[in-house]
């Protein structure tokens, strides 16, 4: 359906957003006053460097400002040019006029701080003092006449008074305090931020009301489009209808000039059949189930065709209805309850609105606990043994000169906490620092010391238990706090180093990063989530995503009602399904700002009893091994988790995101800035374990589920041994729920959109291999026009921070000729910086902006 493209509004730039407003500074003595104070200033300085000597008559200004101020004539010049500095920010402020007495005060007080240093003594004769201060010794004829004073008032406090006063005026001349004095000078490019922060919104404003104005304009034109069409199909059924009744009676049916038509609200049928009201109830039942529900007023007026005629013509067919009862000859449907009906019998017509019967969906029945086994109670240990090795550790950390005291001792499921108190003068880094002696000494491996608990003036010390106790996941489920959580994505995590169960709130995280290497228990503890949420929240309210490349974990949940789609193990539709979340974010958030909602809670709330608004599910996304995904489309994976990750919460999309390989292009900067909640299991290394939770200690867990849980806003991380589930009882959850909840009822738009994303990538990867040194095809790319690898280049460029050209020939596998002209083109467009020599250029474009360039560039294209 063709739509005429609506004017769009001019972008505006930064500059265009804040008008310059003409003042009193842009008079011309105010912006010439500058300038003549500056060469004032310059003169003053040539006149002392040269003197009398060079410079003749003009050269002897210098020592007559020698005889008024004495040396401090020398700061003349330099309170000159910071007066010429500051002096259109005078006049701004309207106080041009304080500022030059601020400038003659400081000057006179330079002469007074000269007389402090240089005056033989103390004398009120202007002579006297102004041939010594020609001689530069004292203040001059002004200085040591104001330093007598001083001297007379406030004696020995003399030099200090001077002093606070030359660094008052000097303050006042500068236009402000010291504090902004220091801001303005040391931090200018705080405040070119914040404006640039307020004009991104101001555009950002302007964008959205612009989409919106076009939406409301395309909705209503269809609206009218589709009225029109359905008058014009009524018409034309009317006229039929006619034309066939007065055939049938012999009539005439050419009829007066105009006489075919007829106004709307009018229907002249006599006496229709009875199949003729079925087909025409079956018409009216098809336009009912449109997918493109006409307006509120197209339904009226398709409502009113089928209405009493108000000028006594005959009454109008009732549409059928399963549930009617039987309709008479002449087709109208008797109510036997109806008051309406006549007195002797003859029953009148009721128009009823012919809705179909929706399906009953079956009702969810959660899985019952029993399915899942009871684990043992955490074993107490032995409290003899904790005892020796309690003091195994005092007495090893003595040897060192360590002085400590044993405070508790905490048993967890796999590891025992021996919490130490160190004695006054004690560093808690020599603690640290004898990890392995410690491990040595108590003949144990995986030795891990928390330096301080959080909480707590204690060190913990966390030795691995001689025989390690299985948390299952039913314990935790089986508990008052998991059955009263009133949040639906809330997780059953394991238990912590003090046998407390620990719980995951997914919706508000709102995202999470696991990483851990084969055999840490990383599908353990998402399978663990999976069915934790199973166990708590319907189909209707909670529905899943899952991306398991390696197709062996996540298939067993195909087929149960929570699952959106069926499980993804191509990369490259899982790139697509990341594109359509962004895509569903943007179209929630759509909704949310119709309704006024914060956030898809209120929204909901909001919804609850209007028909005619969708309900929202919330939608958590895992994906097993995101290594795959980046191999195979690492910038848009990378692009479209950043964009959930920075606003779909409030949305209702939810990402977990697992890997086996937590390196830094896996696990890159952006992804770690916008995934905040994350967890860690075993890894091979400290690095992996900086990648992770930005400090080292994973390489030191044990492995199956002995993981370090940094939720958002957790100072230290936290130990956990996760929760187990065996794979068969997962496989009984989910045959349950095929059985008892209805089965999968997948959404196929869902799969027709990431089957096109992936399409999409396909093409994009046979239009050039970047790898192998080929080239897109000239047609594809925002910027096809300039570049082909232009958009790639301005990728790499924010990703960097910087660019050069050996970095995109590096990169982007380009000749020196071409990846200089793509400089050329980005110095342009205002993405890098200028020319900084052999240096590379600094990027201006932070990561957000650009985003938002290419959010902005789609929706566009997609308008035209």
């Amino acid at each position: 359906m063709s739509t005429t493209p609506k004017k769009r509004t001019a972008k505006r730039s930064p500059k265009d957003l804040k008008p310059k407003r003409p003042g009193v500074e842009d008079r011309p003595i105010h912006i010439l006053m500058p300038y003549l104070l500056g060469l004032i200033a310059l003169f003053l300085a040539l006149c002392f460097m040269l003197g009398e000597d060079k410079l003749g008559f003009f050269g002897q200004l210098g020592g007559v400002l020698c005889g008024l101020l004495g040396g401090g004539a020398f700061g003349a010049p330099a309170l000159l040019l910071i007066y010429a500095f500051f002096y259109r920010k005078a006049v701004r402020a309207g106080r041009q006029w304080y500022q030059f007495w601020f400038f003659l005060a400081d000057l006179a007080f330079f002469g007074v701080m000269a007389a402090v240093f240089t005056a033989p003594e103390v004398s009120f004769a202007p002579v006297e003092n102004y041939e010594a201060g020609v001689m530069l010794a004292g203040g001059g004829a002004v200085g040591g006449f104001l330093y007598a004073c001083l001297m007379k008032s406030v004696g020995v406090f003399t030099a200090v008074a001077a002093t606070l006063s030359v660094i008052v005026f000097t303050t006042f001349l500068f236009g402000s305090t010291p504090a902004e004095v220091v801001r303005n000078l040391l931090f200018p490019l705080r405040e070119r931020a914040r404006e640039d922060r307020e004009d991104r919104r101001e555009r950002q404003a302007l964008d959205r009301e612009d989409r919106e104005a076009r939406r409301i304009a395309l909705a209503e034109e269809r609206a009218a489009r589709e009225r029109e069409l359905f008058r014009a199909e009524q018409q034309a059924k009317k006229e039929k209808k006619k034309t066939d009744v007065q055939m049938e009676s012999g009539e005439d049916v050419t009829g007066a000039p105009g006489e075919d038509f007829l106004p709307d609200n009018e229907v002249h049928i006599r006496l229709p059949k009875e199949e003729e009201v079925v087909a025409e109830a079956k018409e009216f039942t098809a336009i009912e189930d449109m997918p493109n529900v006409p307006a509120p007023d197209v339904k009226a007026e398709i409502q009113a065709l089928f209405a009493d005629q108000p000028d006594g013509g005959e009454d109008t067919p009732a549409p059928a209805d399963e549930d009617a009862p039987p309709a008479d000859d002449d087709g109208a449907v008797p109510w036997d309850d109806d008051p309406a009906a006549e007195e002797d019998g003859t029953p009148k017509v009721k128009k009823r609105k012919l809705t179909p019967p929706e399906p009953e969906k079956p009702s969810y029945r959660f899985p019952p606990l029993s399915i899942l086994p009871v684990g043992e109670p955490l074993s107490a240990g032995r409290q003899a043994e904790q005892e020796v090795t309690a003091r195994k550790l005092v007495d090893t950390l003595a040897s060192f000169g360590v002085r400590t005291s044993v405070g508790g001792i905490s048993k967890g499921p796999r590891v025992t906490r021996y919490e130490l108190q160190p004695q006054p003068g004690v560093r808690v880094r020599s603690i640290v620092n004898l990890t392995d002696d410690i491990a040595l000494a108590l003949a144990a491996g995986g030795v891990r010391i928390e330096a301080p608990i959080p909480g707590k003036e204690a060190v913990g010390i966390e030795v691995p238990n001689k025989s390690s106790d299985t948390v299952h996941l039913r314990n935790l489920l089986d508990t008052d706090f998991f059955r009263d959580s009133k949040s639906r994505l809330m997780t059953c995590l394991g238990q912590d180093v003090s046998g407390n169960s620990v719980y995951c709130d997914l919706a508000k995280m709102p995202h999470l990063l696991v990483a851990g290497t084969t055999g840490s228990g990383k599908s353990v503890t998402l399978h663990s989530m999976i069915v934790s949420i199973l166990y708590h929240a319907t189909p209707e309210e909670v529905q899943f995503i899952l991306v398991d490349p390696k197709k062996v974990e996540m298939g067993k949940y195909n087929g149960i009602p929570h699952m959106l789609i069926p499980m993804l193990s191509d990369p490259k539709k899982a790139a697509g399904a990341l594109n359509w979340a962004v895509i569903e974010m943007e179209r929630r958030f759509i909704l949310l700002e119709e309704m006024g909602a914060r956030d898809i809670t209120a929204y909901n709330e909001l919804v609850k009893n209007d028909p005619d608004r969708e309900k929202m599910t919330r939608i958590v996304i895992i994906i097993d091994e995101l290594a795959d995904l980046m191999m195979t489309a690492r910038d848009e994976v990378e692009t479209s988790i950043c964009r959930i990750a920075q606003k779909a919460r409030a949305a209702g999309l939810h990402l977990v995101i697992g890997t086996q390989r937590p390196s830094v292009d896996v696990v890159t900067g952006l992804i770690k800035a916008n995934v905040p909640s994350r967890i860690a299991l075993n890894v091979a290394s400290q690095v992996d374990s900086r990648t992770i939770i930005d400090v080292v200690g994973a390489e030191k867990l044990l492995g199956n589920g002995d993981m370090l849980y940094a939720p958002v806003g957790a100072h230290k991380p936290i130990r956990v041994q996760g929760a187990f589930v065996d794979d068969r009882k997962i496989e009984e959850v989910c045959a349950f729920l095929r059985e008892n909840a209805g089965g999968a009822n997948y959404d196929e738009s869902v799969s027709n959109i990431i089957e096109r994303e992936a399409q999409k990538f396909n093409e994009k990867k046979k239009g050039g291999n970047l790898l192998m040194g080929e080239e897109p095809s000239s047609g594809s790319g925002l910027f096809a026009d300039k570049d082909p690898l232009l958009e790639q280049a301005i990728d790499v460029a924010v990703r960097e921070r910087k660019v050069s050209t050996s970095l995109l020939q590096r990169k982007l596998s380009l000749g020196f000729g071409r990846a200089a002209r793509i400089i050329d083109m980005m110095a342009e467009m205002g993405v890098i910086g200028p020319f900084n020599g052999a240096k590379p250029r600094e990027t201006v474009w932070t990561p957000e902006f650009w985003m938002e360039y290419k959010m902005r560039a789609h929706d566009e294209r997609k308008d035209d």
